[in-house]
C-alpha cells in the first residue's frame, strides 16, 4: 500500500508568531480568572441588592464570629391623605436590606399615589438599592372587614415574586411609627431563630364570640368601586367545630415560610380559612392567628406578642389612643420596636427621631449602612451599643434583654435551657392549644422530641448543667459581684466553672456531662439581666457592683402606703353608701307592711295604694312640682 508523504521544509520562520500570540493569550485568560475569582470571593449573600461596599480591613475571626444578618420585608399601607405619613415612615424604617412595598388604597386619589410614586423614583438612595414598590392598581379596603386580609395577602404575594430573599414580614400603617432603628432590630433578630412568628393571640375569645365569631357580615369592598360599612346578616352561626379560633392584634411579624404555606398552601386550610374569614367581622385580627395555631408546623412557633406599644381606654373604644408627648417615656419603657397610634406630624413624633432614632428632618435614619469609615465603626453602628451614649446603651440593653428574656418564658424552664438545642428553640410559654385561653406555643412534648434522635427514634442523653435555670445562675452572680465590687466578666465566669468543676470531680462521668460552654452562657444572660435591672454597671470589660437602690425601694414603700390609704378610703365610702342603701331597703320594707296593714284593717281605701306607685326622695329643701293628667296616666315632676 503506498504511503503518502508530505515533503520536509526547513523554513520554520512560521514558529515565533505562534508562539507570541500563544503567550499573550494565556495571559490574558490568566487575567481573567484572577479578577473573576477576586470579585467573586468579595462578594457576599446580598446579591439582590447593588451595594457600593466600602474597604474594609478586618480579620477572618471577626467576620466568622457574627450571625448572619436578617431582613424584613415590609408593608406600609393607608388611605385617603396619609401619603406624607406614609413618606416620613418609609424614611424612619428604611434600610437598603430590606424590602418595601407602599399601599395607598382605592380611597386616595390618583394624584396622591402617583406623588408617592414620584418621590420613590426620584429618591436616589431608594433608586440605587430598588427595594421599594409601590402598589399602582389599589385595592379597595373597608374597615374591619375581609379586604383588609386581601390587601395583605396581596403584598405578601408581591414581596414573594420580586424579592428574593426575606426572613419576616412586618405589616404597618400610616398611623405608626418605629421606636428604634433598623440597626436595632437587625442586630437583636440576627441572634433569634428564624422560625419564630411574632403575633398576639388567644383562643380565650369571650365576649368576641358573640361580637365576632358568630355573627355573618358581607363586605361591598369585594364587589364594590366605593368604600362603604359592612353587611350584617340577620342570622347567627356557630362556632366551628374542624378548627378552633384564635384571635389578637391585627399587626404581626410572620416568616417567609409560613406566608408561603398562606399564599400556595399546599395544605388547605389556609384557603378553608381564608374562605370562612370572607364574613367575619375582623378577619385581620383572626385569620393568621387561627391559621398558624391550627397547623402542627407553625403552631410551636409563635411568640405571644405583637411587638407594638399600643394604649387603650378604660374601658377601651374601637380605636386605641391617639399617643402624644406625654405618653413619650412610656413606649420608650416598654421595649416594644414600634408604637402606634399617632396624628399626623404631631411633636412626639419629632422626640422620637431626635432621641430615639437620631434621624433629622426629611432624612433617612441613620445606620451602619450610610456612615463610612472602618469595619470596626459600622459594626458599632450595627450593633448600636458603642456609637451612643451610655443611657442610650442601657436602653438598647434593656429592649435586648425584654425581647430575649421576657418573651421567651420558656428560658427559666431547667429542662429547656439545659437542652443542646436550646441556644437555637428560643420559644412561648409551653401550653396546650386546645386549652381554653391558651396560646400556641412549644410544649414540652415539642422539646423532648428535638432531643430524640433522627435515626432509630433512641432517646437523646441531655446533659445536666448544675445551678438551675437563669435565676439561681443571676442569684449566684449577684453573690460574687457584691463581694467583689470590682470585677469582669472572665473572672466570675472562670470562678463559677472551677466551682462546678470542683464538685462534679467526686461524681463519676459527671465531667463528660459538663459544658463550659454553657455556663459561660448563662453567666453573660445573668450579667445582661443584673444590667437591666440596674444593680451593675459596664465599662468596656471592668463590672462594677451599684447594688439594689434604697431610694426606689422608698419611693416604692410610699407608693405602697398612698394606695393602701386611697384604696381603705374608697372603702369606708362605699360602706357608708352600702349602710345608707340598707336604710332605704328597711324603710321600703316598712312602707309595704303598713300599707298590708290597712289595707287589711279597712282602714284606708284600696284605691290610695293602686300599684306601681313612685317613690321620690330629695332634700328637705327641694321644691316639688307634680302634675297629673286627667287619664291617671301621666305624671310630670317638676324639681327645683
Amino acid at each position: 500500500m503506498k504511503k503518502t508523504h508530505f515533503p520536509y521544509s526547513p523554513d520554520r520562520s512560521w514558529l515565533l508568531p505562534v508562539l507570541i500570540i500563544s503567550i499573550i493569550s494565556v495571559t490574558f485568560l490568566l487575567a481573567l480568572t484572577f479578577t473573576h475569582g477576586k470579585s467573586s470571593s468579595s462578594d457576599t449573600d446580598d446579591d439582590d441588592f447593588s451595594f457600593h461596599k466600602p474597604k474594609f480591613s478586618f480579620s477572618e475571626r471577626d467576620y466568622r464570629r457574627l450571625p448572619k444578618l436578617p431582613r424584613f420585608a415590609y408593608l406600609i399601607s393607608g388611605t385617603k391623605g396619609d401619603g406624607p405619613s406614609i413618606r416620613r415612615l418609609l424614611q424612619a424604617v428604611y434600610h437598603p436590606r430590606n424590602y418595601y412595598v407602599l399601599h395607598l388604597d382605592l380611597e386616595a386619589s390618583d394624584s396622591e399615589r402617583l406623588e408617592l410614586a414620584k418621590y420613590v423614583k426620584s429618591e436616589g438612595v431608594i433608586r440605587e438599592f430598588g427595594n421599594v414598590m409601590v402598589i399602582g392598581k389599589a385595592d379597595l379596603v373597608t374597615y374591619k372587614g375581609p379586604t383588609m386580609i386581601a390587601s395583605t395577602l396581596h403584598a405578601v404575594a408581591i414581596l414573594l415574586k420580586e424579592a428574593k430573599d426575606w426572613d419576616w414580614f412586618l405589616n404597618l400603617s400610616a398611623s405608626d411609627y418605629p421606636l428604634m432603628s433598623q440597626d436595632d432590630m437587625v442586630h437583636i433578630f440576627s441572634y433569634l431563630p428564624r422560625d419564630l412568628n411574632f403575633l398576639e393571640h388567644t383562643s380565650s375569645i369571650g365576649w368576641k364570640e358573640y361580637q365576632r365569631g358568630r355573627p355573618i357580615i358581607i363586605d361591598p369592598g369585594l364587589y364594590h368601586t366605593k368604600k362603604s360599612g359592612v353587611f350584617w346578616a340577620k342570622e347567627k352561626r356557630s362556632l366551628p367545630a374542624s378548627f378552633k379560633l384564635f384571635m389578637g392584634s391585627e399587626w404581626v411579624l410572620l416568616t417567609k415560610s409560613f406566608l408561603e404555606f398562606c399564599i400556595w398552601g399546599w395544605d388547605n386550610l389556609p384557603r378553608t380559612l381564608l374562605m370562612y374569614y370572607t364574613n367575619f367581622l375582623s378577619s385581620p385580627e383572626g385569620y393568621f392567628h387561627t391559621v398558624i395555631c391550627n397547623h402542627k408546623d407553625y403552631q410551636n412557633t409563635t411568640v405571644n406578642h405583637d411587638l407594638h406599644y399600643i394604649k387603650w381606654d378604660n374601658p377601651p373604644k374601637q380605636q386605641p389612643v391617639t399617643l402624644t408627648l406625654e405618653h413619650f417615656n412610656d413606649m420608650v419603657q416598654s421595649g416594644a420596636p414600634f408604637a402606634r397610634r399617632f396624628a399626623k406630624d404631631d411633636p412626639v413624633l419629632n422626640k422620637i427621631d431626635k432621641e430615639l432614632l437620631r434621624r433629622s428632618h426629611g432624612q433617612f435614619t441613620p445606620g451602619g449602612w450610610c456612615i463610612g469609615g472602618s469595619f470596626s465603626d459600622v459594626l458599632s453602628s450595627l450593633s448600636g451599643l458603642e456609637s451612643r451614649d451610655k443611657n442610650r446603651d442601657l436602653s438598647l440593653e434593656i429592649r435586648l434583654f425584654t425581647i430575649s428574656t421576657n418573651t421567651f418564658r420558656m428560658m427559666d424552664d431547667p429542662q429547656f435551657e439545659d437542652s443542646p438545642s436550646s441556644e437555637q428553640s428560643l420559644v412561648t410559654t409551653p401550653t396546650n392549644a386546645s386549652t381554653s385561653g391558651s396560646t400556641c406555643g412549644i410544649n414540652q412534648s415539642a422539646v423532648k422530641q428535638k432531643n430524640d434522635n433522627a435515626d432509630g427514634g433512641t432517646k437523646k442523653k441531655v446533659s445536666r448543667m448544675p445551678g438551675g435555670g437563669l435565676r439561681q445562675f443571676s442569684l449566684m452572680v449577684c453573690k460574687k459581684l457584691e463581694s467583689k465590687g470590682i470585677t469582669t466578666y472572665n473572672e466570675v465566669a472562670d470562678e463559677i466553672i472551677e466551682e462546678f468543676a470542683t464538685a462534679q470531680s467526686s461524681t463519676p462521668g459527671s465531667l463528660e456531662e459538663f459544658h463550659e460552654k454553657n455556663v459561660r452562657r448563662r453567666v453573660y444572660d445573668a450579667l445582661n439581666v443584673l444590667m437591666a435591672m440596674d444593680i451593675i454597671t459596664k465599662e468596656k470589660k471592668e463590672i462594677r457592683w451599684k447594688g439594689l437602690s434604697t431610694t426606689t425601694q422608698a419611693s416604692d414603700l410610699n407608693e405602697l402606703k398612698a394606695q393602701h390609704i386611697r384604696l381603705m378610703a374608697g372603702i369606708s365610702k362605699k360602706a357608708a353608701y352600702l349602710k345608707e342603701l340598707e336604710e332605704q331597703v328597711a324603710g321600703m320594707e316598712n312602707i309595704i307592711q303598713r300599707n298590708q296593714k290597712l289595707v287589711k284593717n279597712d282602714g284606708t281605701p284600696k284605691e290610695g295604694f293602686t300599684l306601681p306607685f313612685i317613690l321620690v326622695q330629695t332634700s328637705p329643701n327641694a321644691t316639688v312640682e307634680i302634675e297629673i293628667s286627667e287619664d291617671m296616666r301621666l305624671v310630670h315632676i317638676d324639681f327645683n
